[in-house]
């Protein structure tokens, strides 16, 4: 399970067995629930890091802040110190981004994603820390995931969704419905606010997994007696429609006629006919050579960091630990005077992995202390 160099290396056969990874692919990946039952021995290389022995180690190794899990209210964030304090007054702790504070989990990400047939950074650690008799209530999720059980004992409740398919945002039921997700239901019935009597009930053991498709209800509640620790594989790759719309993004700037101005959008009625005729001739163009298959596999997602995304440093003090791993990152982002890109970023570090740097200005963003957006948007003489 373990390399000479003392990472992981164990990979899809190990969260599934005695499933064969065949079996796995053919039958239940990637839209069935799949609960794999086995001794936590087999994983007793993970259990011997000691971000995984000792969750003061694992809060004090993030190179952000920690979550402290709401089910009604934007996750708090807090210092490792203050997270260890609320996690003893009862409160569940969510750590993301898992694999950058214990290096030693990415070959087991990157080789997930090989056996996955996934491409790079498609997949990424999360860990839950919950005290015995608390739990996550109704809610579903926006990605795929392995969910590792390390410590303690869990109920799943688990059913299917007919209100929302392949849903790209997370959603907690007896929440206000948010816009971006109202244009993904299916239908005009109101979300459940309950788990339905005959939802699927799996109780799970340190050792079990379960493979839980995006979309599915869900709720939980750790059984009395011993904290629990759950370790999980998110599952993120792009959608179909984002690899589509850089495809066809690519193709119709390549086109001069694509790249006219719009106007006439909110001019008089004689203007918008005008840009709706233009529209149209612009369509069956489209029409007239349409994307190929072989386009839409090779685009190329964009990074959080490439163009034309820039940052600038707000007036909010952040909260990092500049001494971490990525602390140099940390310091040079903080210090800029003017908005840089993520080229600028990667010019000044060049030895620093894309995606660590990516890690690395999403927290300051997602911190409040890095402003990011589009360049392109910016002045011209800025």
């Amino acid at each position: 399970m373990a390399g000479s160099d003392g990472t992981l290396r164990f990979g899809l056969g190990a969260l599934i067995e005695p499933l064969s990874s065949a079996a796995f692919l053919s039958e239940v990946f990637p839209e069935r629930v799949h609960v794999a039952r086995g001794h936590v021995a087999r994983f007793a290389e993970l259990l011997e890091l000691p971000e995984m022995l000792d969750l003061a180690r694992l809060a004090a190794a993030n190179t952000s802040q920690v979550r402290v899990w709401s089910d009604t209210a934007a996750h708090a964030l807090v210092s490792a110190a203050e997270a260890m304090q609320l996690h003893a007054a009862g409160k569940t702790l969510y750590f993301r981004d898992v694999e950058k504070a214990v290096p030693a989990l990415m070959p087991l990400v990157r080789g997930l994603e090989r056996d996955l047939g996934l491409l790079t950074g498609s997949i990424c650690c999360e860990a839950f820390a919950s005290r015995a008799g608390t739990g996550a209530s109704m809610h579903f999720d926006f990605d795929h995931a392995f969910n590792l059980q390390l410590r303690g004992h869990k109920r799943w409740w688990i059913a299917p969704n007919s209100h929302v398919v392949n849903p790209t945002k997370s959603f907690n039921a007896g929440a206000v419905v948010p816009e971006a997700l109202q244009h993904e239901l299916r239908t005009e019935a109101p979300l459940p606010r309950a788990m339905p009597p005959d939802a699927e009930v799996h109780d799970v053991a340190p050792g079990s997994v379960i493979w839980l498709p995006r979309g599915r209800w869900h709720q939980t509640r750790v059984e009395p007696g011993e904290d629990s620790f759950c370790l999980i594989f998110a599952v993120r790759p792009g959608l179909w429609l984002d690899h589509l719309l850089v495809a066809l993004r690519r193709k119709l700037l390549a086109d001069p006629r694509w790249r006219e101005a719009a106007f006439g959008l909110a001019g008089d009625a004689e203007q918008w006919s005008v840009a709706r005729a233009r529209a149209a001739t612009l369509l069956e163009v489209l029409r007239g050579d349409p994307l190929s298959p072989e386009e839409v596999l090779s685009a190329e997602l964009p990074s959080y960091i490439a163009p034309p995304w820039s940052f600038v440093p707000s007036s909010i003090a952040s909260p990092h630990d500049a001494s971490g791993p990525l602390g140099d990152v940390v310091r040079w982002a903080l210090a800029r005077a003017r908005p840089f890109s993520g080229i600028d970023a990667r010019a000044a570090f060049p030895h620093v992995l894309r995606e660590d740097l990516e890690h690395a200005l999403r927290a300051l963003v997602e911190a409040g202390a890095l402003l990011r957006s589009r360049r392109d948007r910016q002045s011209a003489d800025e």
